[in-house]
């Protein structure tokens, strides 16, 4: 019966999810790990006048990508973004900010 020989062949299958689940469990967590430590270190690390102003919107493929609530606070955080990148580069393990993009939005 056919059937038959396909269970057969079933018995040696394995399935998609048993192979790439822990693989892609592992890097999602990771990836999350890593944006908790990132948004910590930019609470810490930012300048008090604009730590209610200016917050991370995404971070993908070494672009850090920053929500700003003004233009003025936009020009104070362009002022000191490459020495933000420094610092969470160093702070943050895994992390590698090549640039920081700035926009106005809420």
């Amino acid at each position: 019966m056919v059937l038959h020989g396909v269970n057969r062949r079933m018995e040696n299958v394995t399935l998609l999810s048993e192979v790439l689940g822990p693989m892609v469990h592992e890097r999602l967590s990771t990836r999350c790990e890593q944006s908790v430590q990132l948004q910590q270190c930019w609470d810490e690390i930012l300048p008090p006048q604009l730590a209610d102003k200016c917050r991370i919107d995404e971070f993908s493929t070494g672009v850090m990508k920053v929500m700003v609530d003004g233009p003025g606070y936009m020009h104070e955080l362009r002022l000191c973004k490459e020495e933000l990148r420094s610092e969470l580069n160093a702070a943050v393990s895994g992390v590698k900010i090549k640039e920081i993009k700035l926009s106005i939005g809420k």
